[in-house]
Order: C-alpha cells, then structure tokens, then sequence
C-alpha cells in the first residue's frame, strides 16, 4: 500500500546490476507475533546497515528492524516492539537510524521514536536468531516534539507562553 517499503535490492557489481531481495517487500514483513503488515510510513521510519565485516549481512528498520543475507528470501524481525501486548517491548518502535561502531560486526547502534538503544551482539543474529537489546536512554530526557506555537503578542505580553505536543 501506498507509503510502505518498496522492497530492499543488492548489488555485488558495484551498483551495475540490482537483485530484488525476496521478502522485503512491506507486505511481506510481518511482526513476530500479530502479523500485521509494513506500516504506510516509510517516508517516515527506514536505514540500513550493512555489517562492516561481512557485506552478505544486512540490518533494515522500517517501523522495526529487520535482518537478512544479502541472499536471503526471508527477513527477521528483531524488535517486536508491537507484537507486545499492553505496549512497547523492549525495543521502541519507529526506526530512523542503524550505525555498526567503526570495524565492530558486534556493537550495532539503533535511534528511534523513544530514543537510542544498542546490542553488543548483532554478529550473532541469523534468520531465526536475535540479538539481545539495551536501552541507552538512562539518564538523558528524549522526547520527540511534533509541533508548537507561542501565545499573541508573545515579544510583548505581559503573561507570555509557549506550548508544545510531544509523544514517547
């Protein structure tokens, strides 16, 4: 449906040639446990990365994040953040960046929605197993702003005021 991925392709020739990765298409990604579908927002939530050791082992956040091989028919979802029942899991949903540190197939880094979270063992995830995950949020307020707006005559009011709408 409209807004939801496309579907992910690799190349091995330098970018000459592209092969469509089987699975990756936004309705074929499913959560771990409601099977629901890619969610039409993927002008909003989506990265890669690629483990920096091995180029076959490839990370996708869309609304979660995914795992596949570069020749692979099928994606892992490593998150769940919504197959948890009463609200998020351990990971927030809304995915937005994916970094590996500098030469570590093992530390890969995640910012979402609720803030940053992180694994030391992304080198062991595979198609049915997934990495353990941390938040780094402690001690740093994160909160995501989506609009806001100051009262009339705001520079000379006696009684000035600003407010905001923020969610996470």
């Amino acid at each position: 449906s409209p807004g939801c991925q496309l579907g992910v392709w690799a190349t091995t020739n330098g970018g000459n040639s592209w092969s469509f990765l089987s699975g990756s298409a936004g309705g074929a990604l499913r959560t771990c446990s409601n099977g629901q579908g890619d969610y039409p927002q993927n002008w909003y939530d989506q990265a890669i990365a690629v483990d920096p050791n091995n180029a076959d082992r490839v990370f996708v956040s869309t609304y979660e994040v995914w795992f596949a091989t570069r020749t692979g028919t099928s994606f892992n979802n490593l998150t769940c953040a919504y197959s948890y029942s009463g609200g998020m899991g351990p990971v927030h949903s809304d995915q937005h960046a994916l970094a590996f540190a500098p030469g570590s197939s093992a530390i890969l880094l995640i910012g979402n929605d609720g803030g940053v979270h992180g694994t030391t063992n992304a080198n062991t995830t595979t198609s049915s197993t997934d990495p353990t995950w941390f938040n780094m949020d402690e001690g740093f307020s994160t909160v995501e702003f989506y609009s806001g707006d100051i009262s009339a005559n705001f520079a000379t009011s006696t009684a000035p005021y600003a407010n905001g709408g923020a969610q996470d």
